[in-house]
């Protein structure tokens, strides 16, 4: 069940990129492009609002780090997370 859009993400290479949030049942098999994908790196979501996410200071700016279980996130994946978690973070402070 796709919830909707969280906004783009371009990255330093000039690609957008549009992340789309939603809901799948666990566990799921996924279909991996390798040309795209790396890896997958399963995480429960409370672990994008503690001490996983650390800055990082690159060229007078701070960019979004997330380690999970010694696996290192950082570029436009780090920033959705980081979108995504200063999106539903009001929501979930309310509860």
């Amino acid at each position: 069940e796709v919830f909707g859009s969280i906004g783009n993400v371009q990255t330093n290479t000039g690609f957008d990129i549009t992340p789309f949030v939603g809901f799948i049942n666990y566990p799921y098999t996924y279909e991996v492009n390798e040309d795209e994908v790396e890896s997958i790196i399963e995480f429960p979501i409370e672990n994008i609002f503690g001490d996983q996410c650390e800055r990082s200071l690159i060229s007078d700016n701070e960019y979004p780090v997330f380690e999970f279980d010694g696996d290192i996130v950082f570029g436009a994946t780090a920033r959705i997370l980081s979108d995504f978690c200063n999106l539903i973070a009001p929501a979930i402070i309310k509860e």
